[in-house]
C-alpha cells in the first residue's frame, strides 16, 4: 500500500483527489494541508512514498517544494498547462490537469503501481483522440491529432509520426511503447519499423499494405503478419 499526503492552498481540490484516493485500495491517505511547509513536516514524519501536490500556490511553487521531497513520487495537480514541461523535466510520474476526472486520475495510480517508465515516455495517447509530445524547442509541446495519424515509422530511437498533409512530427520513444498505448481496434503493428492507422489503409495486397494517401505502401513484416490478417479477418464480408 502506498502512503499519500495532499498538498493544495485550494480545500476544494484537495477534497475532490481525497474522495478519488479514498476509492482505491493500494492507497492510503495520510494526510492532507493547505498550507505546504506543513505538508511537508507531514510526509517526513509519517514517510509518505506519493506526494499529490498543487504548483501555483500564494506563497510557494510546488516545482521548488517538489525538489524537497527527493525519493516521494510526485503527481502534480494544477489548473495551468504551461507547467507541464516543467513537470517533466523533474521526472514527476504525471501532470493531472484540473478539474481532474475520475478516469485520468485511474490512469496515474495504474502508473504508480506499475514498473517506472521513463517519463519521455509517457503520453497520454489511450485517453483521448490526441497527445501532446516535446519537441527539440526546449520548454514547448506539440498536439498531435490521433485521427490525422497515417502510420508511424521507426528510425533508431526516434518514432516518425507520418501526418495527413504530407506533414511529419519526430518523437523519442520506443515503438514497443508505442504499441502499448495506442488503441489496437484503430492501430496495428505490420513490422517491426512500422504501425499503420486502420482507417487509412486502402488494400492489403499480398505483403503489402497500401495507403488512401496512394503515396506509401509498406511491407508487412512476416512475424506481424498471421495476426494482422487475423484481425483483417475479423472485419470480412464474406458469401
Amino acid at each position: 500500500m502506498l502512503k499519500c499526503v495532499i498538498i493544495d492552498d485550494e480545500q476544494s481540490a484537495i477534497d475532490v483527489i481525497k474522495r478519488y484516493v479514498e476509492k482505491i485500495p493500494s492507497l492510503q491517505l495520510m494526510g492532507t494541508s493547505t498550507n505546504p511547509i506543513k505538508g511537508i513536516e507531514m510526509i517526513e514524519t509519517m514517510d509518505c512514498n506519493v506526494v499529490f501536490l498543487d504548483i501555483e500556490m500564494e506563497e510557494y511553487n510546488g516545482l521548488e517544494l517538489a525538489g524537497m521531497l527527493k525519493g516521494r513520487k510526485i503527481i502534480f495537480c494544477t489548473a495551468h498547462t504551461e507547467f507541464a514541461v516543467a513537470s517533466y523535466d523533474i521526472d514527476a510520474v504525471d501532470y493531472l490537469l484540473k478539474p481532474i476526472d475520475f478516469n485520468r486520475f485511474m490512469k496515474t495510480v495504474r502508473r504508480l503501481l506499475t514498473p517506472a517508465v521513463p517519463q519521455s515516455f509517457q503520453q497520454d495517447i489511450i485517453e483521448g483522440d490526441y497527445f501532446f509530445v516535446k519537441t527539440e524547442q526546449k520548454g514547448k509541446l506539440k498536439k498531435l491529432e490521433l485521427d490525422e495519424v497515417e502510420y508511424i515509422e521507426m528510425d533508431n530511437n526516434y518514432a516518425k509520426f507520418y501526418l495527413t498533409g504530407g506533414r511529419m512530427t519526430m518523437v523519442y520513444i520506443t515503438i514497443n511503447k508505442i504499441e502499448e498505448m495506442l488503441n489496437p481496434n484503430q492501430f496495428s503493428r505490420v513490422h517491426r519499423k512500422y504501425i499503420v492507422a486502420v482507417k487509412q489503409i486502402e488494400v492489403i495486397q499480398g505483403n503489402m499494405v497500401i495507403l488512401k494517401n496512394k503515396r506509401q505502401s509498406i511491407t508487412i513484416g512476416l512475424a506481424y503478419k498471421a495476426a494482422f490478417m487475423e484481425k483483417t479477418r475479423s472485419r470480412l464480408l464474406s458469401d
